[in-house]
């Protein structure tokens, strides 16, 4: 995961790159499901001083399935 993080007052914003992998356990052989995902976010602070999410976009740049090797020789 890389985040960049931009402050200005209260005020703030940030981008978060990420790689996901999730194991789809219901599958026959296993497969896993990967993908980059990219978080923009607008932050602000609050009165007690903790900062808070205001808005949050998810840009799904790259998402795919995984095969095991058995199961790409199969077909």
């Amino acid at each position: 995961m890389q985040s960049r993080v931009e402050t200005r007052g209260d005020e703030g914003s940030s981008q978060t790159l990420a790689f996901t992998a999730h194991l789809a356990s219901s599958e026959a052989p296993p497969r896993m499901r990967v993908s980059f995902v990219r978080y923009e976010d607008a932050w602000r602070r609050g009165a007690d001083g903790r900062w808070r999410v205001r808005t949050r976009v998810v840009h799904p740049d790259i998402k795919g399935w995984l095969d095991p090797i058995s199961a790409r020789a199969e077909r």
